[in-house]
């Protein structure tokens, strides 16, 4: 994804293929609109968080009051007396009050920071420019020199020096995921500004394939920001080199011995469960990172240096760097207000403003890079450096050739995603600047910020159908599992929580499956029995909390579907005889044979549907009147009969494809995966053999009440809206069903290798190499987010190294202390006279 962004007008563009980004040097990893081969994965390490701030409880009233504000210093925000003076912070701000969430969105920011930085110092050393000499220019995690940018923001990787000739510099910006975030695309923004000004390029460089929408929005923000007259990089590009990160371990840890994990997922750690959460993550991001890069104290009557570049406008040369001026004195705390006790109910979150602009960027004009005079001897000819890029395989570009589209499951079809040229506004975050509502795809030039809004770095996504699809036994030859989850697609402007949440709801249902003997997994609703609804581990469980909500909510769609306000309903009222009575019923889901196909050591896992079961009670009806007891059996058989043939096919609809069942069929899916490790696993022992069966389910319960479920239940069997009621002359009768889920039993069917290879080509291109980043299949309504669990360090998966990488080397110029030139002239007027000598006797001697 390469951008010559002063060669080409803007309707002409090209944001195709593979391009060297202009420096004049091959680039290191693959373009982003190529695939890498899925074998080719690198890894690096991070230091993992203090086990003290991820066990971290909410502060009482009493420790948050001896908290001073003044603990919320740069550099101790993963300490836990840092995390616990930003909560103060925090609440003292006014923000809402859920512990749980200001955590998990706090830890999460924090792994993040540690993540990034290990990317880019496994980019930097893998590729060895710290062994380039020093006129090479390259550096990491630093300011660019004073002279080129006085007071700016810490960088990267760079090799913008005086050393360098102004048309090889480049400026990477590492992302350890596949996806810019709100904090990131501002940076984005202010990055090619600055880039711009300088006259240096630009690459970002991803740990994998980014997303889609994140491509169109990189795409749409160039347009934006060059239709507006902003002065542009020489060029830009977009490319990833595939890596994941672990978590440092020390030999002889006991890490080893708990049950696998997956590695982390920049695309689904990162995706909020809604809107307010993301905007809560981002707040955290900003209010660190403004920790890190304290403001400079301006010199009057002028912006700051590393303020954001102003929008619209090329600024004239910035005067001489000043001194930096005394830091600013900490101003005296008010007296805070006093402190609400940490178990209050959360505060309703504030309304939903609209995204502000972002603003304005106050980036001053650098000043010209001052550019010494050559010496007084020619420099020694320059010899190039050698081009030796990154061995790699040849990659094809995206998308792949046209191949048979594979059939999606019977879920909700995804509409294909649009054109990206007119995306929808952000959805709008609380208190976090949000990009601006875009320009057409090329807008007018405007004073205002061009920077392309979505909802999102997630657009394209439906998290909400996230589920479960492929599987491993094995990573080349190691005890791992490589897995994929599937989800339908969405326009790309469409905003899409959940990723987070609906992924480890997979992955802890997986290891629940594992854990638990399969006996255990049903749940049970009947009025008679409440002491017969889960069994008892399985009730601490989140998958036997979804099974038994599951379970009262088709009950609830059962009631809804027989309302005479629905078509269906008026029809089937209208259909039924007599009183219109018919005996109340038991209903109970269960799972229809899975479709798979196993492929050596990889299951597909390609339609996984469910159905409704029922059975009837004579005895079934509510308490007082009766009116299948003045009913014709007949008739009452009869009516019995309608609710089967035009109630039931609705209702078994509904379970598969209705979003409130969503859950159920993510949990179903894991399930199927979890019965295959099963069966593999008896056969030849896997990395979950300790797993398997052993109980083992203490970090995977959650804090629920099955008994408050039924209670719900038995409520609704006194009202008519979660049944079917009718009235009469003789009054109002309801009948009542009851029933369960239970899916102690899975059955699998596998389509064969012909069948699977005509259907489902793309879900095998697409499945296991998502690994490098989510790829969409080919039919564009599945999208694949793959990973990996291990119980081995990743190194040993993929042991490979990163190729050192040889760019632009300046070469070194000829000395400019006169002494050299005095040392060194004799020897040359030596040399240039013994030289004529030898001519002039070479002459006299008749030799040409």
């Amino acid at each position: 994804m390469c951008f010559a962004l002063h060669a080409l007008p803007v309707a002409h563009a090209n944001y195709g293929g593979y391009g060297d980004c202009d420096p004049g040097f091959p680039m290191p990893g693959y373009d982003a609109t190529q695939m890498a081969p899925p074998d080719e994965m690198h890894t690096y390490d991070y230091d993992p968080l203090s086990p003290d701030v991820r066990s971290a409880q909410e502060p009482s009233r009493a420790e948050l009051a001896d908290i001073d504000d003044k603990d919320a210093v740069r550099g101790n925000a993963d300490t836990l007396q840092g995390m616990k003076a930003r909560w103060k912070k925090y609440v003292l701000a006014g923000g809402p009050k859920p512990w749980e969430k200001w955590k998990t969105a706090y830890i999460n920011v924090l792994q993040n920071r540690r993540i990034g930085p290990a990317f880019e110092k496994f980019l930097y050393d893998g590729w060895e420019l710290g062994k380039l000499p020093p006129e090479a220019g390259w550096q990491t995690n630093k300011q660019l020199p004073k002279n080129i940018l006085p007071n700016g923001p810490v960088f990267d990787i760079f090799n913008i020096a005086d050393s360098v000739p102004v048309s090889k510099w480049l400026m990477i910006e590492a992302k350890s995921g596949t996806t810019l975030g709100t904090h990131a695309r501002n940076q984005f923004v202010d990055h090619v500004k600055r880039m711009g000004q300088l006259g240096s390029s630009l690459m970002v460089m991803f740990a994998g394939r980014p997303t889609d929408a994140t491509q169109r929005w990189m795409k749409q923000t160039i347009d934006d920001l060059r239709a507006a007259g902003i002065k542009m990089p020489p060029s830009f590009c977009a490319r990833y080199t595939p890596a994941k990160p672990q978590e440092k371990t020390d030999p002889g840890s006991a890490a080893g011995n708990s049950a696998p994990r997956p590695a982390p997922d920049p695309v689904l750690d990162e995706s909020a469960d809604s809107p307010e959460d993301q905007a809560l993550q981002d707040q955290i991001a900003s209010g660190l990172e403004a920790e890190d890069n304290p403001p400079e104290q301006p010199v009057p009557g002028q912006a700051p240096a590393n303020a954001p570049m102003p929008v619209g406008a090329n600024p004239a040369p910035a005067p001489a760097p000043q001194a930096p001026a005394p830091a600013p004195q900490a101003p005296v705390p008010a007296q805070p207000p006093a402190l609400p006790a940490p178990q209050a109910p959360a505060a309703p979150a504030p309304p939903r403003l609209p995204a502000p602009a972002l603003p304005a960027p106050q980036l001053p004009a650098a000043p010209t890079p001052p550019r010494l005079p050559a010496p007084a001897l020619p420099a020694p000819p320059r010899l190039p450096a050698p081009a030796l890029p990154a061995p790699r395989l040849p990659a094809p570009a995206l998308p792949a050739p046209p191949v048979p589209a594979a059939p999606a499951p019977p879920r909700l079809p995804a509409p294909a995603l649009p054109a990206p040229a007119l995306p929808a506004p952000a959805a709008p975050a609380p208190a976090v600047p949000a990009p601006a509502v875009p320009a057409p795809a090329v807008p007018a030039p405007t004073v205002g910020v061009p920077v392309s809004a979505s909802p999102g770095p997630f657009g394209g996504i439906d998290f909400t159908s996230l589920e479960m699809r492929y599987v491993t036994d094995s990573v080349n030859g190691k005890p791992a599992m490589q897995y994929a989850f599937s989800a339908n697609t969405l326009p790309v402007t469409e905003a899409s929580y959940g990723g987070r949440r609906n992924a480890k709801m997979a992955m802890d249902a997986f290891y629940v499956w594992l854990a638990l003997p399969p006996q255990n997994f049903w749940v049970n609703l009947k009025p008679t029995e409440p002491d017969r609804i889960i069994e008892a581990a399985f009730g601490r469980t989140e998958a036997g909390e979804v099974l038994l909500e599951a379970d009262l909510e088709m009950k609830l769609v059962s009631a809804r579907l027989q309302k005479t306000d629905t078509d269906l309903g008026r029809r089937f009222v209208a259909a039924m005889q007599g009183n219109k009575c018919y005996l109340g019923r038991r209903l109970w889901i269960v799972p229809q044979p899975a479709e798979v196909h196993e492929d050596g050591y990889q299951l597909y896992i390609l339609d996984t549907p469910l159905t409704v079961k029922i059975g009837t009670d004579q005895s079934d009806v509510t308490p007082g009147t009766d009116l299948c007891q003045d009913q014709d059996p007949a008739v009452t058989d009869h009516n019995g009969q309608l609710y089967q043939q035009m109630i039931m096919p609705a209702l078994i609809d509904a379970v598969n494809h209705n979003p409130d069942f969503a859950d159920l069929r993510r949990v179903y899916t894991s399930r199927v995966a979890a019965e295959w490790y099963r069966k593999r696993n008896a056969n030849k022992p896997t990395q979950y053999a300790k797993l398997i069966d052993s109980g083992n389910i203490d970090d995977l319960t959650v804090a629920w009440d099955p008994r408050a479920v039924w209670e719900r239940y038995l409520d609704s069997t006194k009202h008519p809206e979660p049944t079917f009621s009718w009235t009469d002359a003789k009054g109002t009768t309801w009948t009542r069903s009851w029933g369960g889920v239970d899916f102690s039993k899975v059955e699998t069917h596998d389509i064969g290798a012909p069948e699977f290879t005509q259907k489902y080509d793309s879900v095998a291109k697409t499945a296991g190499p998502s690994i490098i980043g989510p790829l969409v299949q080919n039919n564009a309504k599945q999208v694949w987010l793959g990973n990996v669990v291990s119980s081995v360090p990743l190194d040993q998966i993929w042991p490979s190294k990163l190729s050192p990488w040889v760019p632009f080397v300046a070469p070194a110029t000829a000395p400019s202390k006169p002494l050299f030139y005095l040392v060194i002239l004799p020897a040359v007027a030596w040399l240039g006279g013994g030289g004529y000598l030898l001519w002039r006797r070479r002459r006299a001697a008749g030799v040409r």
